[in-house]
């Protein structure tokens, strides 16, 4: 699964239409004016900026700062130095006022480059890059998405609707960013980092684009990315357990998102009514922002005014329909989406096109035939075949909508393919092994992304939730589960290839392999077409 952590190693990015060269500059004073006054005589011209040595061309800014994984780019200044920065920024260990001078690296190769040393200077870096890049989130409607599931489908959906509204929108997330949402530039993050973030806000803003739908991580709240946006729109989905091992505890990882609506100015917050923070966001919030909430509960007091209501959902394979309310104004509105979980991300993006004071009309015209993101409920397969979907279900909330909103509609056998991804939260792995287990008629246990721990070890923390162990089918090579499921189903079964989605790789130990569920699936149906 895509985990939103820099420290990991991406792969670059595909060219597409707006990949091209950019060149802003400005001199370092100006770079630097939401931190600090510069001193005159330290003040030169900045033709880029880089938290990567390796990036560091000749009139470059090095920003050294302490990484999240083994690496201290502060380790790396005189290596910048040497490709010709032409000013160091580094962060002080201390909280010590902003410390200015020179330094030259001992070969001279170029001496007396001014040096700012400023304190918790990593949480600045959004700020420096969007002056560098000139401000582009502010000449833009950037609308913000965050929870546990659901971002790409809500973030994906507003990106389809707003362009059917005839709004030039584009899209940053987990698959990628660019404004055709069939051939997006890759990242390899949820949420990319703080400078190249702003650099590709840059990008969209220079070929046109109105409005950029962006998910926005618990990784990317913590450690400060998306400082220096400005939001016009925060939308809330849900928050259920993810990312442990990253902030600790569920609560940590709860305070992080709803940092993301305290921290930051909106002109609207959209709030699933339906969720505990959501709830107490709604009641805690003192800000100046318009607030709209969703639910798929009956109508009470306790609602506000501008609550969206979702009602009689009718939930198909293929299909997903539901009436939406809103200030006593009815519409029938049906995707292409699948599992009436989805209902919920249907009323965000509804919200959201309501707090742009679009009609329920415009609204009910943009959602209908939404279609879901590659590797969201994606079906592959059915008629004479067993149906398969591919799902990127990794949460023990997620399986579970996902083998629930299935199971009513299988008509034979139910069959799950999925593993727990290495070195992240342990306890959600006995979660979903009993959600798998209370739902299947039949389970392949297998390697997700391993990493450097023992696959052995996770499939093991996985069974200790299952009550019949000895019923479970184990294969730790995902192309051997994927081949032994479909060996198992025939028409009438439903298969489930859950936990990486749209991911085209495998990270087992040190290494990134190619790998795909979606292509796996695609040849072993046509293999048995065939047959």
């Amino acid at each position: 699964m895509v985990q939103d952590n820099l420290a990991m190693t991406t792969q670059p990015a595909k060219k597409t239409e707006i990949e091209q060269n950019i060149s802003p500059h400005m001199g370092l004073a100006e770079l630097l004016s939401s931190i600090m006054t510069l001193p005159k005589h330290l003040n030169c011209e900045v033709f880029g900026i880089s938290t990567d040595s390796r990036e560091i061309k000749p009139g470059f800014v090095f920003i050294a700062v302490p990484g999240y994984g083994q690496h201290d780019g502060r380790d790396f200044i005189q290596d910048a130095i040497a490709c010709g920065a032409a000013a160091i920024l580094s962060e002080l260990s201390s909280q010590d006022s902003i410390k200015t001078g020179l330094i030259s690296s001992p070969k001279q190769a170029k001496p007396n480059v001014p040096h700012i040393q400023i304190p918790q200077l990593s949480k600045k870096v959004g700020l420096v890059a969007d002056a560098f890049y000139h401000h582009p989130s502010m000449q833009m409607q950037l609308i913000g998405v965050t929870g546990t599931n659901g971002k790409t489908t809500v973030a994906s959906m507003l990106t389809q609707c707003l362009q059917k509204l005839a709004c030039k929108s584009a899209f940053i997330g987990t698959h990628g960013y660019g404004v055709d949402l069939n051939q997006l530039s890759s990242t390899g993050v949820t949420t990319p980092g703080a400078i190249q973030l702003q650099k590709i806000l840059h990008k969209v803003r220079d070929i046109g684009a109105e409005s950029v739908c962006m998910e926005v991580s618990s990784h990317a709240i913590d450690q400060s990315r998306i400082k220096g946006c400005r939001f016009d729109t925060l939308i809330l989905t849900n928050v259920t357990r993810d990312h442990i091992e990253y902030h600790g505890t569920e609560k940590a990882y709860a305070a992080t998102k709803a940092r993301l609506f305290w921290e930051y100015d909106a002109r609207s917050i959209v709030l699933n009514l339906d969720d505990a923070l959501g709830r107490a966001l709604l009641r805690d919030h003192s800000g100046s922002a318009e607030i709209l909430g969703y639910t798929l509960q009956k109508a009470t007091d306790n609602h506000p005014e501008n609550t969206v209501f979702g009602h009689h959902v009718q939930s198909r394979l293929g299909s997903l329909t539901l009436l939406v309310t809103y200030k006593n104004e009815t519409v029938k509105i049906t995707t292409a989406l699948i599992g009436s979980f989805n209902a919920a991300n249907v009323l965000a993006v509804a919200a959201t096109l309501l707090s742009f004071d679009y009609s329920l009309a415009e609204v009910q015209e943009a959602l209908q035939g939404a279609k879901p993101v590659n590797g969201r409920m994606e079906m592959l397969g059915g008629r004479d075949q067993p149906l398969v979907i591919v799902d990127y279900a990794h949460t023990p909330d997620a399986l579970e909508a996902a083998l629930s909103s299935l199971q009513r509609h299988c008509e034979k056998k139910l069959i799950c393919v999925f593993g727990c991804g290495g070195e992240r939260d342990r306890g959600k792995r006995k979660q979903m092994g009993q959600i798998a287990e209370k739902y299947c008629d039949h389970i392949i246990l297998t390697n997700d992304n391993p990493r450097k721990e023992s696959p052995q070890d996770i499939v093991a923390e996985v069974l200790r939730g299952i009550l019949c162990p000895w019923a479970i089918d184990v294969k730790y090579d995902r192309t051997e589960a994927i081949v032994h499921a479909m060996s198992l189903a025939s028409k009438g079964d439903v298969v489930l290839v859950a936990g990486k989605g749209q991911e085209t790789y495998q990270i087992i130990g040190d290494e990134k392999i190619s790998f795909s569920d979606k292509e796996k699936v695609e040849f072993l149906l046509k293999l048995q077409e065939e047959g």
